[in-house]
């Protein structure tokens, strides 16, 4: 980090990355970016910084695009979906068994 001119912060280019990633871990441990953004700032920059260059990286938070958490949660559920489908096509397979399960669209 370096102090430029008017007391303008400058940070390189490798820990702004860092920075960046360590938010985009840690969306799966916060209830949202800005959560895990101010935890993360926490730490060597300001809140302001850190949230500027998430922003330049991976867009508005608020967009029609799904949250970064909710892709998280609706890929782990498709996860559970698809091993449930198995068991049910796998039980399926056996016609002794008492009880059927049925899958609803």
């Amino acid at each position: 980090m370096n102090q430029v001119g008017g007391g303008k912060r400058r940070y390189s280019r490798e820990f702004r990355d860092q920075c960046v990633r360590q938010v985009v871990a840690g969306l799966a441990s916060y209830r949202s970016r800005e959560d895990a953004v101010v935890a993360i700032a926490a730490a060597a920059i300001p809140v302001t910084t850190l949230r500027n260059w998430v922003r330049a990286e991976l867009g508005a938070a608020r967009t029609d695009r799904i949250p970064a958490d909710t892709e998280l949660q609706l890929r782990e559920l498709r996860r559970q979906l698809h091993e449930a489908q198995q068991v049910v096509t796998a039980l399926s397979m056996y016609p002794s068994v008492q009880h059927r399960v049925s899958v609803q669209s």
